[in-house]
Parts: structure tokens; sequence; C-alpha cells
């Protein structure tokens, strides 16, 4: 609720309750620019969310918003039925909302853990853009201009739900120029995260789409149990391009790009929902749908050019069942088909050196400050990064030495231990594989995690 404001190398955790909203951070009276960088950000509800609540400056719209270099994370603990659950059902939602909120980039961002909480909470979507214009209180409400990029999404029971008008106010302003442009999407799992019904929008979907306008997906690896999209109302001047997708039978029978009432994805929801798509447009075009049949899209096959390999072993990955462990290992290695097939002439799906630098913390500042423990004593460690791996470790001049310390990969895996021997100790990690780490010390004095990103 305020303007030039910014929430920078911070560690904001533990926010949560039962039967309403909670948020890590959350805007519904400023008009920005805000700056959300280079932040720990755990929440039940939504973990970021701009909107949600009539203004009390009714011409006000969030507005210049960059959010860059986050984790939005929720634990476990909090999932019922997990094996670590630790016994409260907190009201879960998304990871990422806007229910209002214009020229907004979402870059270099790890969004981890979004499961289905039904009925009090949502379907487990990662995130979640609806104009919400309160009733007809908020008329001013507005989301566009927004630029979602080089994020990791994964273990999500949905990703993302995009909705054009205000279904309780239908004369809301209209979403319109959104862009998913070079992020991976990995276990996208209704099964595991979703909200059982098979047969409905969110088990698995990477997209939900009503009329939205001006939405381009283009260069994302989209690896989803369910289908690619969910159309339920005609979104005009629709774009799908250089994507690399599941696009299998989902248990529901939903595939591909599908939308409802239609036995199948393809054609026939494509013509009906994506009017003005057509063959010579170019707009859907150079994208792998693995497990999907070209018999489906073959009205877009005559310009068009779009591929359909029956498994994910004919696609070229790099190391697929490895993925896991680290996602460079989703990309296409140099003996795929599909290596530099891409309209710009790369590599169809993810780059993977834009994802890097974008996560990379070379990008922001990477001095974190961690938590006040009491109200009287900083206590603290951060970590500087020198170039070429090496991170100098800073613990205060009080502290009890030796201190252990492990590093995890993005996918939870142990990857590294070791001590730390003095106040200010470098540590040279060149001998991991690339990708983004999370870097803790095992000490009850110093708390949070420190992201650290291995080039």
């Amino acid at each position: 609720n305020c303007a030039n404001a910014a929430v920078i190398d911070s560690y904001i955790s533990d926010f949560h309750s039962v039967g309403y909203d909670t948020q890590a951070i959350n805007g519904t009276n400023g008009p920005g620019p805000f700056k959300i960088i280079n932040n720990y950000l755990e929440a039940a509800g939504e973990n970021i969310m701009f909107g949600g609540a009539t203004p009390g400056i009714l011409t006000n719209v969030p507005a210049d918003i960059v959010i860059r270099g986050n984790y939005f994370f929720k634990p476990y603990t909090w999932k019922v039925g997990h094996a670590t659950y630790a016994g409260t059902h907190w009201t879960i939602k998304n990871l990422f909302e806007l229910k209002t909120g214009i020229r907004v980039l979402f870059d270099g961002n790890i969004l981890e853990n979004s499961w289905a909480d039904l009925p009090i909470g949502q379907s487990g979507a990662a995130i979640v853009l609806t104009v919400r214009a309160e009733g007809g209180a908020y008329a001013n409400a507005k989301v566009g201009d927004i630029t979602i990029s080089n994020n990791i999404i994964r273990h999500c029971g949905a990703g993302v739900g995009l909705s054009g008008h205000d279904d309780g106010y239908p004369s809301s302003n209209q979403t319109q120029r959104v862009k998913f442009y070079n992020n991976l999407f990995e276990d996208i799992n209704g099964p595991a995260f979703g909200d059982g019904n098979i047969y409905g929008p969110n088990d698995g979907t990477l997209i939900k789409l009503g009329d939205a306008s001006d939405v381009q997906i283009d260069h994302n690896t989209m690896l989803q149990t369910g289908p690619i999209t969910w159309v339920y109302e005609i979104s005009d001047n629709f774009k799908f391009t250089n994507n690399l997708c599941h696009a299998f039978m989902s248990a529901g029978n939903y595939q591909g790009l599908y939308g409802p009432g239609y036995a199948q994805g393809g054609n026939f929801p494509m013509g009906n929902f994506f009017p003005d798509l057509t063959d010579a447009s170019l707009r859907f075009h150079k994208n792998v749908l693995i497990g999907s049949s070209s018999s489906n899209y073959s009205n877009y096959a005559s310009n068009s050019q779009n591929y359909f390999p029956v498994a994910v072993t004919d696609v070229g990955f790099v190391d697929y069942n490895n993925g896991p462990a680290d996602y460079h290992n989703y990309a296409l290695s140099a003996l795929s088909t599909y290596h530099n097939y891409a309209t710009d002439g790369t590599d169809i799906g993810v780059d993977f050196n834009k994802l890097d630098l974008a996560l990379s913390p070379a990008t922001y500042d990477c001095t974190l400050v961690g938590l006040v423990q009491n109200n009287s004593e900083q206590k603290h460690f951060s970590i500087h990064y020198l170039g070429d791996n090496n991170f100098n470790i800073v613990l205060p001049e009080n502290s009890i030495i030796p201190v252990s310390y492990e590093i995890f990969s993005v996918s939870g895996q142990l990857v590294k231990t070791g001590s730390i021997e003095t106040n200010s100790t470098i540590l040279q990690f060149s001998e991991m594989n690339p990708g983004v780490y999370f870097f803790n010390i095992l000490d009850k004095e110093r708390q949070g995690v420190r992201k650290i990103v291995v080039q």
C-alpha cells in the first residue's frame, strides 16, 4: 500500500492461517513502481499477490512491477497426507497471483510446490492471473502487459489459470498482452498435486484459459500430466510457438490443445476457441507435441510446421530420466531432430543458457541478509559471489566455529556437505554440475536459505 517500494534480499517465511488467505507479500492500494528481488518467499495462501480487495484509491492500479530472482516455496509439512505433514491444515492457494496489476516483469524465479486444497483453498495452480473487480466496487482493476520469462515452475497440480474478464462482473477490463517465454514447467502433476477430479479443468492442465487477448506462449518446455490448454472462452490473437511439451492423453481423456465440448485436442477446439489462428498466420508453429498425433492438427499443416514424436525417447533430450536431479537434462542434445529447429534458429523449448543467466546471482546483488533472531541482536550470515564459482561465506565475529553446511539441488537432493572453519571462508564449487542450489548452514543461531548458482 505504498509507492516506489522494494523488497530485496529478504527471507519471509511461515505465513499461514486456517480459513483465510495469507501472503508473504501483498499489495492492494499502491501504484508502484515495485521491485521484489532476490527473496525467499513462503506463504500458505498466495506467496505474492496484487489485488484481492477494493483499494481506498479506486483509480489505482499497481504498475511497473519487477519480480526477479525469488524462490517461491510451500513446504510439504503443510500438505495433508504427506509423510512430513506437521498436523495443521493451513489454507493453500497458489504461488503468484494478480487480480490487478499492469506492466509486470516476472523473471528468473523458482516456483515450487502448490497443491489442491478444496473446498476452502484452490486447485493447485502455480500462477493465477485473473481480473477481479470486487463485484464492481473496483471496476478499474486491470491485468495486462505481463511478461513471465526464464522461470522454473515445478511440483504443482496445474500450471497457470488465466482468465479474461471477471466472471462475477462481466463488464470488467479484459486481461491483455501476456507472454510466457523460456520457462521450464516440470512435474505439473495432477495425480500428485491436483484436486482429484480427472474430468475437470485443473488436473495437471498447463494453462486454463478464458477470454484473454494477446496471449503468447513461446520457447517453453512443459512437462505436465494433463492437457496443454483447457480453453473455455474465445481468445483472440493467441500464439503458441517453439514449445516442447507433453501431449499425452490425460486420465480424463483430454489431450494437447484442448477445449471442453470436443472429443480431442487440436483442430476442432482450436478452430472454435482460437478462430483467428490460421495455418497461414504461423501462430501455431514449430512446436513439439510429445505423444499426440499429427492428424489432430491437420488444419495447421500446410504452412505451419509442428512435430509429433510418439515418446520422450524420440525427442533427443540430454537425459530426460535424470531431469529431476538436474534440470539441464531437459535440454536437447546436439543430435536431437529438433536441435536448432525453432523459428529463431535455436532449439525448440527452453534456451537453458538464457535460463541460467536469469537465475544467476550475478544478475542481482548477491549479499543476502539473514533473520533477526530476537529483539536485541541480529545474527546472520551472508554469501558474496566472487566469480569463477567462488563464494565467500561470511559469519558474524562471535560465531562458534567450525560450522557445518549442506547444499541442496532445486529438486531437494543433498549434493554436498562441508565445514566452515573461519568467519570468512571462500568455497569453490566448480566440481558441481551447473545449476541453481540452496545453501544452508547447520547452526541453530543462523537460519535461512541462500541461493547460489554454479556456472
